[in-house]
């Protein structure tokens, strides 16, 4: 299967990527620098830009997405600037790739999107998905990012 990986060079998206190679399926990631990519990833993958309409070919053979990209919540301090550029990369980057997988995938199956835990906050009370979001910035991050993500075609 071909798989679309953004954050492919994260912490978590590099033990996906190779868990993926492992298993026998081809990855595609998505990133802003192509050539750093090639050389920061530890598995085998084709990478792409995020500049979509150059890639057309690519897009239309994929058949799973794997959406983690986005400003990472962990690496400093949430100064109201820092959070601001949080919200906005993570809703603008799943947008963008969305937008993309409606006009070029032909073969898309499956589309997995996550932009940080915290959705329900915290509770001693069993949660499921139609448990209300808690009233918390990564909540926030989340609820928005979910209403940039919605796909015309699964």
């Amino acid at each position: 299967m071909r798989i679309l990986l953004t954050g492919g060079t994260g912490l978590i998206g590099k033990e996906i990527g190779k868990s993926l190679v492992t298993k026998g399926h081809e990855v595609v990631v998505v990133t802003r620098s192509p050539e750093s990519t090639k050389r920061r990833c530890p598995y085998p993958h084709y990478s792409i830009s995020w500049e979509f309409e150059q890639h057309k070919e690519v897009l239309e053979t994929v058949e799973a997405v794997i959406h983690l990209a986005g400003e990472n919540v962990g690496d400093r301090r949430w100064t109201a600037e820092y959070k601001n550029k949080i919200l906005n990369l993570r809703s603008e980057k799943t947008s963008t790739l969305v937008k993309a997988m409606n006009t070029y995938a032909k073969n898309l199956g499956c589309f997995i999107s996550t932009s940080g835990v915290g959705i329900y906050g915290h509770s001693d009370n069993e949660l499921n998905e139609s448990s209300p979001a808690a009233d918390t910035f990564l909540s926030q991050v989340a609820v928005l990012t979910h209403s940039a993500s919605t796909l015309t075609d699964l």
